[in-house]
């Protein structure tokens, strides 16, 4: 059922009950003064009037806070605004519209309340986080000074599970930041291979245990327009996952689509010959705290690092596509646009508010 809006024949069909009483009323005054033998012209002129007076009334009760309830059917249709209705409506006019201003106030302002709540408790979690993130990290590094004059497999074990670890905490610090990326990105051109070659040497120590080879096929000039440092973080996620499903390989390949057109984009694809993901689990790999078939029987998951990926790519503008077959292998590739407007209106935006600017709205991310 669609909603009713603010019209005159809306109105009017509010108001029949009203205006059936009143022509009952006029009617009867017609039949009253019949009855005390007025002449016709008089019952005529009678009958005209009140009913002119009828149709003034119902005009002016009309007109008199059309604008106020068509502003707020208007605003209605917008969530966003909710809370601030009641400060973007016109003057009320009348006792009704004044008891709606003063309903619609009461609710913005406890919505405002709770949502200036939600935002406290969120800042608070994120600041323990960062804190937690922080400290722990300290511990993790005093400990791989502890182990640096060690040598042999146990020590090389306690690394590599040093390095997982603080690959875990990394992953936690980068969660409590994905609702809050566009104030901790600076979109910048950066050489795709300098960025790939840091994701890998991050890695390398987790690589190296698991007998994985890295394989890496970008051109040394190729540059794309993102923040390097979100960008190596989704590049550890994805490489974390392929080390974690058994790959032995995993290749890093530049491609291109629509080159020198507005929708011009670069293409990084990373791929594996690792497990790869059931058909059934392939549309929902993106999603927050989906571990999968492969994830619930045979590896420890908590289904937040390609979620984290997906979120990273949305927030910088980036698009992302995956491709897999069980058995088989894993690819997903993530899309660069080549447009340097992005470049010219993050400048703009950082110069006009003195902070890192946001980019534009994601590209829709695709599953195959």
């Amino acid at each position: 059922m669609s909603r009713p809006r603010w019209s005159f024949a809306a109105f009017a069909r509010d108001r029949a009950p009203l205006a059936a009483v009143a022509l009952l009323c006029i009617g009867a005054a017609a039949f009253v003064l019949d009855m005390t033998r007025a002449t016709t012209g008089t019952i005529a002129l009678v009958t005209v009037l009140l009913l002119a007076g009828l149709a003034a009334a119902l005009l002016l009760a009309y007109h008199r806070d059309a604008r106020f309830w068509r502003q707020l059917a208007d605003l209605s249709d917008d969530p966003a605004s909710a809370r601030f209705i009641s400060s973007l409506l016109c003057e009320a006019r009348t006792l009704e519209a004044r008891l709606a201003c003063e309903a619609l106030q009461a609710q913005g302002a406890a919505a405002t309340d709770e949502v200036d709540a939600i935002r406290d408790d969120a800042s608070a979690h994120r600041h323990y986080t960062e804190l937690w993130v922080h400290q722990t990290k300290a511990a993790v590094a005093a400990l791989q000074l502890e182990l640096a004059p060690l040598h042999g497999a146990d020590a090389d074990s306690a690394r590599a599970e040093l390095a997982r670890i603080e690959a875990q905490i990394e992953q936690a610090l980068y969660c409590s930041r994905a609702q809050t990326v566009s104030n901790d990105y600076l979109i910048r051109e950066v050489k795709l291979i300098d960025v790939v070659n840091a994701a890998v040497r991050k890695q390398a120590r987790r690589m190296i245990r698991a007998g994985v080879a890295p394989q890496v096929e970008i051109d040394g000039q190729a540059s794309v327009l993102t923040d390097e440092k979100w960008l190596v973080f989704i590049l550890g996620q994805i490489m974390d996952n392929s080390i974690k499903y058994g790959a032995r390989r995993i290749a890093f390949l530049l491609e291109t689509s629509d080159a020198n057109t507005a929708d011009g984009c670069t293409w990084l694809r990373v791929s594996d010959d690792g497990d790869g993901i059931p058909a059934a689990d392939a549309p929902r790999v993106f999603e927050r705290g989906f571990t999968g078939k492969a994830g619930r029987t045979h590896h420890p998951a908590t289904g937040m690092g390609l979620y984290l990926v997906a979120c990273a790519c949305r927030d910088l503008g980036l698009g992302i596509e995956l491709e897999s077959e069980e058995g088989a292998g894993t690819a997903i590739s993530i899309g660069f646009p080549q447009d340097r407007r992005r470049l010219e209106l993050a400048a703009a935006t950082r110069a006009a508010t003195g902070s890192p600017a946001q980019a534009e709205p994601a590209a829709n991310l695709t599953q195959t």
